[in-house]
């Protein structure tokens, strides 16, 4: 075997490494993930970023509003049709 040519076990390794890889999250975005579906729920509901910022120091999860706006999925503003 030629020391500069990998086992298929290695690659198989690798290629598993590779498949089950997930990138690390910054501090303050790992710690919203878990309340994503509520905070989702809530904004359903109205919900404002203030009545979202109450609610997470009450339970004591102190973070930004910006990092509760980036968990969340974007949406984007409907373009209004012009009249012509």
């Amino acid at each position: 075997m030629n020391a500069s040519t990998p086992s298929e076990a290695t690659k198989a390794r690798f290629a598993e490494l590779i498949r089950t890889y997930e990138p690390k999250l910054p501090g303050k975005f790992a710690q919203m993930v878990p309340f994503k579906v509520w905070i989702e729920e809530l904004r359903a509901k109205r919900g404002s970023y203030d009545t979202i910022r109450v609610l997470r120091e009450t339970v004591n999860v102190l973070v930004s509003n910006d990092t509760v706006f980036s968990v969340l999925p974007r949406r984007h503003c409907q373009k209004i049709p012009s009249r012509t």
